[in-house]
């Protein structure tokens, strides 16, 4: 499914005051209410995972992508 801006297996940083995490773009689909959702994996805790529009990943008051090696 094409998502602008947003892909399997980019990485992004949460961003704000609380502790910062990287997830990975597990996968993207369309839920039952028609919308398009990016799957997140966690990758400090691989059991923990989130369900995003993917333009919340794109706003970088939230986010920031980083690079496959975490830089």
């Amino acid at each position: 499914m094409e998502t602008p801006g947003i892909a399997v297996g980019q990485r992004f940083e949460s961003l704000g005051p609380f502790q910062r995490h990287v997830w990975e773009v597990e996968d993207i689909y369309r839920g039952a209410n028609n919308l398009v959702h990016a799957k997140l994996r966690d990758l400090t805790d691989g059991a923990t995972y989130r369900t995003l529009a993917p333009e919340a990943l794109l706003d970088q008051t939230r986010f920031r992508m980083v690079a496959a090696d975490g830089a």
